[in-house]
């Protein structure tokens, strides 16, 4: 028993050796990975497409890289979060790849570049985002309720109180306008009353002869 035990050990160590060693040689001969470098993104019309742009460079010399096909992505929250796919572009002599994309909403845009690798160099990913100004409305909603009651109402209350000011105001001056032109007249003296009718009879009523001048003649 205690020699199969050995044996089963022996077997062990020597495949665990030999993965290890697997392994150690696979990534000593792996490339190494591409330096992407994201191009900021500026969007400042609305409905105008924008530049998505990214730099490839060499690792150890840092110089522009030529021919790597690099993916381009958006983070979507439609369904669910995921990356979108968006275009693709293999990078110029200057190491630069472009693709055009035109916003469908507005907002933070998270951009991914992914290059899946080659034989000179391993793969990478490099991410950016910008803010984006969103499509242009292909239509107008309809005012709906009392949205347009609601706008006009300031204008309607202002309207009002100048009319009522304005109307005020006009009383005002038409009331001191008719004060300044009514004519003061002038003082009348009274007229004689007519003497009454008895005090006339009186007066024209013969007065009776005294009895003791009537005798004497």
């Amino acid at each position: 028993m205690s020699r199969k035990r050995c044996f089963l050990f022996a077997v062990a160590l020597a495949a665990s050796l030999a993965v290890v060693w697997l392994s150690s040689g696979s990534a000593e001969g792996a490339p190494p990975p591409a330096v992407l470098t994201p191009v900021p993104t500026q969007a400042t019309e609305t409905g105008k497409p924008v530049t998505l742009a990214v730099k490839a460079t060499d690792p150890a010399t840092n110089r522009p890289v030529a021919g790597l096909q690099v993916q381009f992505f958006v983070l979507t929250d439609v369904f669910g979060q995921r990356l979108m796919s968006v275009g693709q572009a293999t990078t110029d002599p200057a190491g630069m790849a472009a693709v055009l994309y035109k916003p469908s909403w507005e907002g933070p845009t998270q951009v991914t570049y992914r290059f899946a690798g080659n034989a000179q160099y391993g793969a990478a990913q490099a991410t950016s985002q910008f803010v984006a100004v969103g499509p242009i409305p292909l239509h107008k909603n309809a005012d709906f309720g009392l949205d347009t009651v609601r706008s006009l109402a300031p204008v309607v209350v202002i309207a009002l109180v100048v009319a009522v000011w304005a109307t005020l105001i006009g009383v005002v001056l038409h009331t001191a306008r008719g004060i300044r032109m009514v004519p003061v007249s002038p003082k009348v003296p009274a007229p004689a009353t007519a003497p009454s009718l008895s005090a006339a009879r009186r007066r024209t009523r013969p007065e009776p002869e005294s009895m003791d001048g009537g005798s004497g003649s």
